[in-house]
């Protein structure tokens, strides 16, 4: 509903739309126990963030991990964060500002994550939107010659 009633007044020069996701949707469900809908949902977000940029050419759509942070979601999926590697939520946040700015066009439709090496991103941008890479899909697709 949102995004209805954003894209009549983007600016058509620069708009983007950021949906904020998670990490652990590629993960089986069996380490994942209480949390179907969430992840169900986080899923349903990224697929249509790639819809909506490819229907929406002049807005810039992607969906972003923010890492390793602790959050309530993070301990209810039996999250420690003494266990772990964290981020600070800082991290996250100037990574979105970034993935906002025309540096990042690249990036168009994809799904990334904040503690990514950004000068890596840069470097295999031809690469990064040639294909795939970073999207929803299915592993083993049989027609490797659509898409």
């Amino acid at each position: 509903m949102t995004a209805k009633a954003f894209l009549p007044t983007a600016n058509p020069s620069r708009a983007a739309i950021l949906g904020v996701t998670t990490g652990i949707s590629g993960l089986p469900p069996a380490m994942l126990s209480g949390l179907s809908a969430y992840i169900s949902s986080k899923l349903a977000q990224v697929k249509f963030l790639e819809f909506l940029g490819a229907e929406n050419p002049h807005i810039f759509v992607a969906s972003v991990h923010p890492g390793m942070v602790e959050t309530d979601i993070f301990q209810k999926g039996g999250g420690h964060a003494e266990a772990l590697p964290m981020d600070k939520v800082q991290l996250p946040a100037h990574f979105i500002v970034w993935l906002a700015s025309p540096e990042a066009n690249f990036l168009k439709g994809r799904l990334v994550w904040a503690n990514w090496d950004v000068d890596e991103l840069k470097k295999n941008s031809q690469e990064i939107q040639s294909g795939q890479q970073m999207t929803t899909g299915v592993i083993g697709w049989p027609f490797p010659y659509i898409g």
